[in-house]
């Protein structure tokens, strides 16, 4: 079977097994389901929230950590892989 995704604009196409391993779930909300730690805050309509981090902890190293792991995962299924610019969490998908 020939699923067909896009990202970016850009059009992927993948050959699967069969059937049987692709579906489409329900057009539903699991947060009114199931419990959601985030119902009760004030953002929850909008589904997130922009909040100044600087004091808590630095971001950058937050981003720095991610990609990194990120990289060595992408390495470890195929150590073959020679990025040809620095490999950044921007464009990992490409």
């Amino acid at each position: 079977m020939q699923h067909t995704y896009s990202i970016d604009g850009r059009d992927f196409s993948v050959d699967l097994a069969s059937k049987e391993n692709f579906f489409v779930g329900k057009n539903e909300i699991l947060s009114e389901r199931f419990g959601d730690l985030t119902k009760n805050h004030a953002w929850y309509p909008e589904g997130y929230t922009v909040i100044n981090t600087q004091d808590i902890f630095d971001i950058s190293i937050v981003k720095d950590k991610i990609r990194d792991k990120v990289l060595a995962i992408i390495q470890e299924i195929n150590p073959k892989i020679k990025f040809e610019k620095e490999f950044s969490l921007e464009t990992y998908h490409q």
